[in-house]
């Protein structure tokens, strides 16, 4: 069975994706490229992740000011 980005019709990955809320942390527009390499590196690769340990946000140099927005976006992309 083949799977694609948007095929078959039903049951493509962007609809098991998004089924299943594990949408990646580069789909963030918040974080910058370099962020969400040095996220990757700490071995978080989904919003999910992100969302279990926010002090990842601290770890890698983001300011207080900006870790809501980020957070919040997360959030969103969840379900």
């Amino acid at each position: 069975m083949l799977i694609g980005w948007d095929y078959p019709q039903q049951g493509s990955l962007s609809d098991r994706i998004n089924l299943a809320g594990l949408h990646p942390i580069t789909c963030l527009t918040t974080l910058t490229k370099p962020e969400k390499l040095k996220l990757i590196d700490k071995m978080v690769v989904l919003c999910k992740g992100l969302c279990d340990k926010p002090k990842l946000l601290n770890e890698i140099g983001i300011a207080e000011t900006r870790i809501k927005g980020i957070l919040k976006e997360a959030k969103e992309n969840l379900f």
